[in-house]
């Protein structure tokens, strides 16, 4: 009897870990989904990497909305002093989704107004 009961306790317990497991990748996708409608356009830049063991390097951006400062780190293998275009919350700028796009060459650092923009600018008009 006591084989059954350990048994039963195993499974509940696996189905309670993969519970969890899929609630927080549900979180996620939903939190990207978000940002991707409602965010808004910045540009990062690389200010160190570091490297773990044999892990990937951890790539460590930094940007700015409203004159403050955020940074988070991703595992890339962005170029130290590279810019990469991102897309954050204004409710809660620590949240970014890592955009492909590359940052467009008439684009600087310091360009990126201080709500970010609603749409990645067009060269010749950057005030967007």
């Amino acid at each position: 009897m006591s084989e059954k009961k350990n048994s039963k306790s195993q499974y509940v317990f696996g189905a309670t870990v993969l519970a969890i497991i899929a609630m927080f990748m549900f979180k996620g996708m939903f939190d990207n989904s978000n940002i991707k409608r409602n965010g808004v356009f910045v540009i990062g830049r690389v200010f160190k990497k570091v490297q773990s063991g044999n892990r990937l390097p951890v790539t460590h951006f930094y940007y700015f909305i409203n004159g403050q400062r955020y940074e988070f780190g991703y595992q890339d293998g962005g170029v130290s002093d590279s810019l990469r275009m991102f897309k954050v919350l204004l409710s809660n700028p620590n949240k970014v989704v890592i955009l492909d796009d590359a940052v467009p060459s008439c684009l600087e650092f310091k360009d990126v107004p201080a709500e970010g923009w609603k749409e990645v600018p067009v060269c010749g008009n950057v005030s967007q």
